[in-house]
């Protein structure tokens, strides 16, 4: 054991010692059970370099398999045992206890085994293979320290990278010529990776992620194995990644959204699966982002939205679901209409209303009806349910920005919810029929509307304010189930289909709640009625099969179902249905 206290005395070091209580043991038959405790306290494991190793801790008594990871709880007074994993390439030097306040403790055995104290740090220490020279570096290890260490770690990942393929990477020929690498910068270091069509069949080694200068790292179309290190989320300074057609498999790491500086990614064709992560929404640099012909699913995380520097972007080719960021309609080279995903709502704020339906003040806009062939701006709240049939909105905004973009990218099918600032309750929904563009005109735009009808409308009054200002938002493809306001539970709006799984009210207005399978996606198609026999109906489709169901919106009953057969739907829809109408209760429980 080597002591590495320089600052305290001798007393001063026996006291230390006696207050943290170290205990090194060489043998777990010889670790006593601490005794039980009603507190815990916190492990942090590290490994330097990164990428030579994964960590696990556990209790020394447990005999189980233990998933690596950086923090770990113990029981206090706990003995424990941390163990480096070592990858190929690197070897084991020694553990690192630190105790805190100065007190550091070296232990060579792995795994080590020690009694825990609260907040300590435990760092397992690798080697690489020193085999660059003068020769390999064009100056001595001890003038470019930094280099050597880089080119070191290059040679110890050299085979696992490069599988049966060929790398001319040699102590004996200059790094310079080295295959794909960059060397640059004052000091000297590794810049650049750029092994694109060379061939090669091993995989990505993580000690990649010790190259702390990289700025570029492209394994491209190479035949490359296993899955994308988690450890490359550690190059801080990596502007440009791409594993475009590398067939790697496995699933995206969350730790690459912690390459802050990350500009590209691509990860093209490479058989990665899972779900993209929500950390990637960190990577605010990020301009290009290329995620096409995977087998990525699950849906598009929101946190995702804030890539406000993305400039090109294609996701197509694997089974996205959900919705895409309304802002993505900005981005100006995208494969979005190949993904055929809805935009998510995107919420745009007006402070001006104009009630003459011309709009053409910047930061207003005017819900237009038609009557004997003139057409005006809608100025009550009835107007909203029966006689809206158009929007013009200035492209222009209050403070001087464009909305041209979002606005162009508004389709047929979209639908608009109108909503004033202060009133949640007061709302209507409206779906576009018809996109216009006049001749010239290019500070404003007209789209044609159908209301979506709704039973009561909880509005009065002018639309306009006296001073002619109503504060709305205008909000674009919104969830297709309206939250309702008091409860929060989502509502099934008539004609808007509603995916599951999603526990909703049969209706506005119904207290009947019900809870929609996953796989299954219905609409209300009916108003609410009352049948011939009094019951009060409410009926569902599904939307791939056109399977129907009614249920009584007043206490949930089935009324009736009929089932329709579609060839290649493996889904058992009369057990589907069964489930819906089992779910079926009061909200609340009332």
């Amino acid at each position: 054991m080597r002591r590495l206290d320089f600052g305290l005395g001798l007393a001063a070091l026996a006291a230390a010692v006696i207050a943290v209580t170290v205990t090194l043991m060489s043998s777990p038959d010889s670790t006593p059970q601490a005794e039980a405790q009603d507190t815990t306290v916190t492990l942090t494991t590290t490994v330097s370099p990164v990428g030579c190793a994964t960590t696990t801790a556990q209790l020394s008594s447990d005999t189980s398999t233990v998933s690596p990871g950086s923090e770990w709880t113990f029981p206090k007074s706990s003995y424990v045992k941390a163990r480096a994993n070592v990858a190929e390439g690197c070897t084991f030097s020694h553990w690192e206890l630190d105790y805190g306040g100065g007190v550091t403790y070296d232990f060579d055995a792995n795994p080590a085994r020690f009694l825990i104290a609260e907040d300590m740090t435990a760092t397992a220490h690798l080697t690489v293979p020193e085999v660059c020279t003068q020769t390999t570096l064009g100056q001595g290890p001890a003038q470019v320290p930094d280099l050597a260490k880089d080119c070191n770690i290059l040679m110890a990942a050299k085979d696992a990278l490069r599988g049966t393929g060929t790398l001319n990477w040699s102590a004996d020929t200059a790094m310079t010529d080295w295959d794909g690498v960059t060397v640059s910068g004052t000091p000297s270091r590794v810049t650049g990776l750029a092994l694109s069509l060379r061939g090669l069949t091993g995989s990505v080694p993580s000690k990649l992620a010790a190259l702390s200068a990289l700025r570029t790292l492209d394994l491209s179309w190479n035949k490359l194995t296993g899955s994308i290190p988690a450890a490359l989320g550690n190059l801080g300074e990596l502007r440009s990644l791409s594993l475009y057609r590398t067939s790697l498999g496995g699933s995206i790491p969350p730790e690459l959204g912690d390459l802050a500086k990350l500009e590209h990614l691509s990860l093209s064709q490479s058989f990665l699966s899972g779900a993209i992560p929500a950390e990637l929404g960190r990577l605010t640099s990020l301009e290009g982002l290329y995620l096409y012909q995977n087998r990525l699913t699950g849906s598009i995380p929101p946190e995702l939205a804030g890539l406000s520097s993305l400039e090109r972007l294609f996701l197509g080719g694997n089974a996205l679901t959900g919705c895409v960021p309304g802002v993505w309609a900005d981005v100006a080279n995208s494969d979005l209409g190949e993904v055929g995903l809805p935009y998510c709502s995107t919420m745009l704020e007006y402070s001006t209303y104009d009630s003459t339906g011309a709009a053409t003040k910047a930061g207003s806009y005017s819900l237009t009806i038609t009557e004997a062939g003139k057409t005006s701006g809608a100025k009550k709240h009835g107007d909203l349910i029966w006689n809206v049939t158009g929007i013009v909105v200035n492209l222009q905004d209050a403070d001087g920005s464009s909305r041209a973009q979002f606005y162009n990218s508004i389709a047929v099918g979209d639908v608009v919810e109108w909503v004033p600032a202060d009133n949640e309750e007061c709302w209507q929904r409206f779906k576009v029929t018809a996109v216009h563009t006049e001749p010239g005109e290019s500070t404003r735009k007209r789209f044609s509307l159908e209301p979506l009808i709704k039973a009561f409308q909880w509005c009065t009054g002018p639309i306009e304010h006296e001073n002619g200002i109503l504060a709305t938002e205008l909000r674009w493809n919104p969830p297709a189930a309206r939250p309702r306001a008091e409860s929060g539970i989502p509502q099934m709006l008539k004609d808007q289909p509603v995916e599951g799984p999603l526990t909703v009210h049969l209706a506005p207005f119904s207290s009947i709640v019900i809870t929609i399978p996953a796989g299954v996606t219905l609409v209300r198609f009916t108003p609410l009625v009352m049948s011939s026999g009094g019951d009060s109906v409410t009926g569902l489709e599904d939307v791939k099969s056109g399977s129907l169901l009614y249920i009584d919106f007043k206490n949930g009953r089935e009324i009736s179902r009929k089932i329709v057969a579609v060839e290649g739907d493996p889904r058992d829809l009369g057990a589907l249905f069964d489930a819906i109408t089992a779910s079926a209760r009061r909200a609340g429980g009332d």
